[in-house]
Protein backbone atom coordinates (compact mmCIF):
# COMPACT_ATOMS: atom_id res chain seq x y z
CA UNK A 1 0.00 0.00 0.00
CA UNK A 2 0.98 3.24 -1.20
CA UNK A 3 1.29 6.53 0.79
CA UNK A 4 -1.15 7.98 -1.86
CA UNK A 5 -3.44 4.96 -1.00
CA UNK A 6 -3.08 5.06 2.40
CA UNK A 7 -4.01 9.71 2.37
CA UNK A 8 -6.99 8.28 0.51
CA UNK A 9 -8.20 5.97 2.60
CA UNK A 10 -7.40 8.19 5.71
CA UNK A 11 -9.32 10.84 4.16
CA UNK A 12 -12.72 8.82 3.11
CA UNK A 13 -12.36 6.99 7.51
CA UNK A 14 -12.25 10.71 8.30
CA UNK A 15 -15.04 12.31 5.70
CA UNK A 16 -17.47 9.44 7.03
CA UNK A 17 -16.46 10.12 10.40
CA UNK A 18 -17.64 14.05 9.82
CA UNK A 19 -20.58 13.46 7.69
CA UNK A 20 -22.20 10.86 10.46
CA UNK A 21 -23.39 14.36 12.38
CA UNK A 22 -25.08 15.52 9.23
CA UNK A 23 -26.89 12.93 8.21
CA UNK A 24 -30.41 11.26 9.81
CA UNK A 25 -28.38 7.78 7.89
CA UNK A 26 -24.90 7.42 6.09
CA UNK A 27 -25.05 4.56 3.83
CA UNK A 28 -21.19 2.97 3.47
CA UNK A 29 -21.27 1.52 0.11
CA UNK A 30 -19.24 -1.27 -0.16
CA UNK A 31 -18.03 -3.33 -3.51
CA UNK A 32 -15.39 -5.68 -4.84
CA UNK A 33 -14.16 -3.44 -7.64
CA UNK A 34 -10.44 -1.60 -6.57
CA UNK A 35 -11.76 1.76 -7.80
CA UNK A 36 -15.74 2.38 -7.28
CA UNK A 37 -17.14 5.14 -8.69
CA UNK A 38 -19.53 5.61 -5.42
CA UNK A 39 -18.31 6.09 -1.54
CA UNK A 40 -21.73 7.09 0.46
CA UNK A 41 -25.49 7.34 0.44
CA UNK A 42 -26.64 10.05 2.73
CA UNK A 43 -30.50 10.73 4.09
CA UNK A 44 -31.00 14.26 5.53
CA UNK A 45 -34.62 15.34 5.46
CA UNK A 46 -36.11 14.62 2.11
CA UNK A 47 -32.97 14.51 0.25
CA UNK A 48 -30.68 11.05 -0.66
CA UNK A 49 -27.74 12.15 -1.72
CA UNK A 50 -25.02 10.26 -3.27
CA UNK A 51 -21.90 10.94 -2.05
CA UNK A 52 -18.07 11.05 -3.73
CA UNK A 53 -15.32 12.37 -0.77
CA UNK A 54 -12.17 13.57 -2.92
CA UNK A 55 -9.24 15.01 -1.66
CA UNK A 56 -9.44 18.92 -2.32
CA UNK A 57 -9.06 20.01 -5.65
CA UNK A 58 -8.89 15.96 -6.99
CA UNK A 59 -10.98 15.98 -10.46
CA UNK A 60 -13.54 13.51 -10.36
CA UNK A 61 -12.67 10.23 -12.67
CA UNK A 62 -14.88 9.38 -15.86
CA UNK A 63 -17.10 6.49 -13.99
CA UNK A 64 -17.46 9.41 -10.93
CA UNK A 65 -18.89 11.67 -13.67
CA UNK A 66 -21.13 9.20 -15.09
CA UNK A 67 -22.87 8.51 -12.08
CA UNK A 68 -23.51 12.11 -11.32
CA UNK A 69 -24.89 13.06 -14.77
CA UNK A 70 -27.08 9.67 -14.19
CA UNK A 71 -27.92 10.99 -10.80
CA UNK A 72 -28.36 15.12 -12.23
CA UNK A 73 -30.50 13.56 -14.88
CA UNK A 74 -32.86 11.80 -12.43
CA UNK A 75 -31.84 8.09 -14.22
CA UNK A 76 -32.09 6.72 -10.98
CA UNK A 77 -34.27 3.76 -9.83
CA UNK A 78 -35.36 1.69 -6.18
CA UNK A 79 -34.72 -1.63 -6.66
CA UNK A 80 -35.67 -4.73 -4.30
CA UNK A 81 -34.06 -8.02 -5.00
CA UNK A 82 -35.21 -11.59 -3.87
CA UNK A 83 -33.14 -14.33 -2.64
CA UNK A 84 -34.25 -17.10 -1.62
CA UNK A 85 -31.76 -20.27 0.22
CA UNK A 86 -32.77 -23.76 -0.74
CA UNK A 87 -34.18 -26.15 1.78
CA UNK A 88 -32.17 -27.90 2.35
CA UNK A 89 -28.23 -28.02 2.32
CA UNK A 90 -26.34 -30.94 2.30
CA UNK A 91 -22.97 -31.15 3.70
CA UNK A 92 -20.39 -34.41 3.28
CA UNK A 93 -17.11 -35.37 3.90
CA UNK A 94 -15.20 -35.32 0.79
CA UNK A 95 -13.66 -38.80 -0.28
CA UNK A 96 -10.02 -38.01 -1.57
CA UNK A 97 -8.34 -40.43 -3.63
CA UNK A 98 -5.09 -41.61 -2.22
CA UNK A 99 -1.75 -39.96 -2.65
CA UNK A 100 0.43 -42.08 -4.90
CA UNK A 101 4.25 -42.27 -3.34
CA UNK A 102 7.28 -42.34 -5.52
Amino acid sequence: MGVGSAKGDIGHILGTLKLLSEYEQLILLSTPSTQPSLDLLGVKGESLDFIELKAKGENLKSSQNRIRRLVEEKKVRYVVVDYEFPKDVKVEERQLRNIERG
